[in-house]
């Protein structure tokens, strides 16, 4: 983009931070700059923007990855990410400071649950209710409540999944019967589909 001379001059910082979060609707762009003082036309606004897409400077910061590919990065166990994931993660994490503290704690949260870890979940609870998320402190105020049993679900090496597929199981035959049959033909089924 051109010198910083001119109406657009002192929000080509702006712009250009906004274009690297990912935003390039020049009307949206245009309301924003003119909440903050421009006077200019939009016809200037949308030529600069066709500037900024063309030039590929690395001014420019690169757009932000989609929600569900940091979820996956941030869940996913480190030595499962490829030096792609990394290096996109890292950035994530250094461009937004919350990010980067919540990641530490799903990562705490994600090594109790592999390395069955159950002996430091009071610890965890404690660092998480004292964060700054309210969505974390209320997951944590959660686990509190059923502290024991989830504790244990993190200790023992006891597993309730087989009860639960088979429920599934059950529940499933019911809806594809609903309606159709009296408990006789719906025993008959569940029987028969083992």
């Amino acid at each position: 983009p051109s010198s910083g001379r001119g109406l657009l001059g002192p929000f080509k910082p702006y712009l250009q931070g906004r274009h690297g979060e990912g935003v390039v609707d020049s009307r949206a762009l245009y309301e924003e700059i003119r909440a903050r003082g421009y006077r200019g036309t939009l016809r200037t606004l949308q030529r600069f923007l066709v500037q900024v897409r063309n030039n590929g400077r690395s001014s420019v910061l690169p757009p932000v990855p989609a929600a569900r590919h940091i979820t996956a990065w941030i869940m996913r166990p480190d030595d499962k990410l490829t030096e792609d994931d990394r290096a996109g993660l890292k950035q994530a994490r250094t461009r937004c400071v919350d990010l980067d503290a919540l990641t530490e704690l799903t990562h705490g949260f994600n090594h109790l649950v592999r390395q069955r870890a159950g002996h430091r979940l009071e610890e965890w609870i404690n660092q998480a209710a004292q964060g700054p998320f309210p969505e974390v402190r209320g997951f944590a105020t959660g686990l509190l409540n059923d502290f024991d049993a989830v504790r244990n679900g993190l200790t023992q090496h006891w597993s309730s999944g087989a009860v639960e597929g088979t429920v599934n199981r059950i529940k499933m035959i019911k809806r594809q019967m609903y309606g159709r049959a009296k408990l006789d033909l719906l025993r008959k089924r569940v029987l028969l589909s083992d």
